[in-house]
C-alpha cells in the first residue's frame, strides 16, 4: 500500500511536471510567433524602401542623361 501510494505521488509529480512544461512551450511559441511576425513585417517594408530607391536613383539619373 505503501509503494503504490508512493508510485501515485510520483505519477502526480511526472504530470504536473508535463503539463508545466506545456505551457512553457505555449508562451515560448507565442514570444517566437510574435519575433517572426516583426521580422516578416520589417523585411517587406526594408525591401519595399529599397526598391523605391534604386528606382528614385536610376530615374534621377536618366533624367540628368537627356
Amino acid at each position: 500500500m505503501l509503494f503504490g501510494s508512493e508510485l501515485n505521488a510520483v505519477a502526480a509529480e511526472l504530470d504536473c511536471n508535463g503539463e508545466r512544461i506545456d505551457k512553457l512551450a505555449g508562451y515560448i511559441e507565442g514570444i517566437n510567433a510574435n519575433k517572426q511576425t516583426s521580422l516578416t513585417v520589417a523585411s517587406i517594408l526594408l525591401g519595399a524602401v529599397t526598391t523605391v530607391t534604386a528606382t528614385t536613383v536610376n530615374n534621377k539619373k536618366a533624367s540628368q542623361r537627356i
